[in-house]
């Protein structure tokens, strides 16, 4: 009776086990195709293309939330120091890089693609894909780690699994099963837990585990096998690289496709993402209040970032807020703040209405600039600052008067 029992959990082991993904990827592999091959030394990293490419725009995000990023000419390989440009080592903790080709785009080309910029015709980007004359850039992604003041070669991988009719010493008395595999040609009920790996012991402790992969590297595949017109996509589920100087990380990856579309690394906030019952999603709080809530202890902000793989000139803007203003900001232009709004500021500061008139301190305004205020000195000021400082000021106080002063002064 015993007997039968050691070998109907061994069955359940191994069906559950086929649903181990046996391929994982390393810390230098890439999420798409290949575009570069990671070389890691102790105090460089280099990647070298695979095949001819344009331009190559190489980021890197650093442990502690700041970013590298650099472009390498066509011909030239990326690489990244261990120190930075003032001399100081890299600080120690996980990185992720990501790897972008810039394509060469035909003058031609980038002139049709200003002229839909300028028409707003999307027709045009729509005939340059057709026509196969708007290449599109490649991107590469992975993850290194600074340790001991050295980068962590990449290229050290945890052994692969043990074969399946051998276990560990550790595996606490669990008896070998000479049988590769057991076929059950009818349904399995497991009433407790399930354990699956070779670090499974006798006597696993549970807790309130239902299912439990035990083992150095644990992922769970999705193969569709169907046929004809059916979807066949293939998916996995990923729990960390598997080299050493990986991410831990947790990855929804999309086999067929060679992507990762969705990773969320160790040490992410509580509430990182947060999608509430009425389909709100909340940015680092279990509470959102508007359809998209980004809840953070300093200038909460988005970036709207267009790279240049797709034949445009790369530009990269901030939206964002603290206490002390709303603004846009130019980040590729120099971080210039374009456009700010103070708190405080009353309501319609500015306002454009339907046919475009703009009020300054009016709702409906009655023509192309309407300047409006309730009390206090209407002032408008139109100011030149050149080598000499000239500004010109007109002035109508609130003195009942009807007449308009004209200022001329230097600064």
């Amino acid at each position: 009776m015993m007997k039968r029992v050691q070998q109907s959990l061994w069955s359940v082991f191994l069906c559950a086990a086929v649903l181990l993904a046996a391929s994982v990827a390393s810390a230098g592999e890439e999420t798409g195709s290949a575009i570069a091959r990671l070389n890691a030394g102790a105090a460089a990293l280099e990647w070298l293309p695979q095949g001819e490419h344009s331009r190559m725009v190489l980021t890197v995000s650093r442990p502690d939330g700041q970013h590298i990023r650099q472009e390498f000419a066509a011909g030239k390989a990326p690489s990244l120091s261990l120190f930075d440009a003032a001399g100081q080592r890299l600080p120690e903790g996980s990185y992720t890089w990501e790897l972008r080709t810039v394509p060469s785009v035909d003058p031609q080309v980038r002139a049709r693609l200003a002229e839909s910029r300028r028409t707003g015709n999307q027709a045009i980007i729509a005939e340059l894909k057709a026509a196969g004359k708007l290449p599109e850039g490649r991107v590469q992604s992975g993850s290194f780690a600074v340790m001991g003041g050295a980068f962590v070669t990449a290229g050290l991988a945890e052994g692969e699994d043990r074969p399946r009719n051998q276990t560990a010493a550790s595996t606490g008395g669990v008896r070998n099963i000479t049988a590769e595999d057991q076929v059950i040609p009818d349904d399995l009920i497991v009433q407790q837990s399930l354990c699956v790996g070779f670090d499974c012991v006798n006597n696993e402790s549970f807790g309130f585990d239902t299912i439990r992969l035990k083992e150095n590297n644990t992922r769970i595949k999705f193969e569709d096998t169907s046929t004809g017109t059916f979807p066949t996509n293939d998916w996995q589920l990923t729990a960390n690289d598997s080299a050493s100087g990986g991410s831990s990380k947790f990855s929804i990856e999309d086999i067929t496709g060679a992507k990762v579309p969705f990773t969320i690394e160790a040490g992410a906030a509580t509430n990182s993402i947060f999608v509430d019952s009425t389909g709100r999603m909340g940015l680092r709080t279990s509470t959102p209040v508007l359809d998209v809530h980004i809840n953070t202890s300093n200038t909460p902000a988005i970036r709207l970032e267009q790279n240049n793989s797709g034949g445009f000139t790369a530009q990269t803007w901030d939206i964002a807020g603290n206490e002390a203003n709303f603004f846009v900001r130019d980040v590729t232009g120099g971080s210039r703040l374009s456009f700010r709004i103070r708190p405080g500021a009353p309501t319609s500061s500015i306002d454009i209405s339907a046919d475009g008139d703009v009020g300054v301190g009016t709702a409906s305004p009655s023509a192309a600039l309407h300047v409006s205020r309730a009390t206090g000195a209407l002032a408008p000021m139109f100011t030149m600052t050149n080598n000499s400082g000239i500004q010109f000021l007109y002035d109508r106080t609130d003195a009942g008067a009807n007449d308009w002063q004209m200022s001329n002064f230097s600064a």
